[in-house]
């Protein structure tokens, strides 16, 4: 049933019988077809608005299962965007399930992004690794005041894959705050952190995450040469060329964007 749903797909947005199967779909005894059928919903808009937004409040309270409930989340979240939604989201955010929680977290900061702010910051010392990166996400959009320690304690925390994806936040946030003396602090902590790591996969992601904050303050420099942002460019400059003067660093870069 599952791959029947999935060929449907290529042909929903013009296909009503389509359309109407992937309603059915949604009560389907496999979660794993109900989740999928969500995520079909956002070809049916606008066909049957009015439904889809009926079934997915109705799946989001009562699915039994947390990946439904979030698909039909993420579909209000990404779709809708009615006032009204956000006290049902701030009811979602007492949900037993954390991948849940976090997607309720996203729809409060789309539709009003300085409650979304202020609801983040009670999930900072959250034990959960989906809402502390969800939190990161929202700081790095938001440009949060004072969040640097926030990002910098959970960056020397996490190991992996979620190491690199703080790391990204961060430096999405460090854009974002435009702050010299925030990333300057940040500069070292992070240069230590790609020569300490010992998948080679982690320290791609970080070098490109140093990079991509080098792109960002020399076009800041370009704009602005009497800014000191030629002086913050040219220490991330010289921090990823201490990081690339180990000969497997460079092959890592060099491997790794060929492919």
């Amino acid at each position: 049933r599952l791959a029947g749903l999935q060929s449907m797909m290529s042909n929903i947005e013009t296909d009503t019988a389509a359309k109407e199967l992937v309603f059915l779909a949604l009560n389907d005894p496999h979660w794993s077809i109900r989740e999928k059928a969500f995520q079909a919903l956002k070809l049916v808009l606008p066909y049957r608005e009015k439904k889809v937004k009926t079934m997915c409040i109705e799946a989001a309270i009562g699915d039994p299962k947390p990946q439904v409930r979030t698909a039909a989340l993420n579909v209000l979240n990404s779709s809708f965007s009615a006032d009204e939604l956000i006290p049902f989201l701030q009811q979602k955010l007492a949900d037993e399930s954390y991948l849940v929680l976090g997607e309720a977290l996203s729809g409060l900061y789309r539709l009003n992004p300085d409650l979304g702010v202020e609801t983040a910051l009670k999930y900072e010392k959250e034990s959960s690794v989906v809402m502390t990166l969800k939190v990161c996400e929202i700081y790095a959009n938001s440009g949060a005041e004072n969040k640097t320690l926030f990002f910098k304690d959970n960056f020397e925390y996490f190991n992996g894959n979620n190491k690199s994806l703080v790391a990204k936040f961060w430096v999405e946030y460090l854009q974002k705050i435009n702050y010299n003396t925030a990333t300057l602090q940040a500069l070292p902590v992070m240069e230590k952190a790609t020569l300490l790591e010992k998948n080679w996969w982690i320290r791609f992601y970080l070098i490109d995450s140093l990079q991509q904050l080098q792109v960002f303050y020399q076009s800041q420099a370009n704009e602005q040469p009497e800014n000191l942002y030629f002086e913050v460019a040219t220490e991330i400059e010289k921090a990823i060329d201490r990081i690339l003067s180990e000969e497997s660093n460079k092959k890592i870069l060099h491997t790794y964007r060929q492919l």
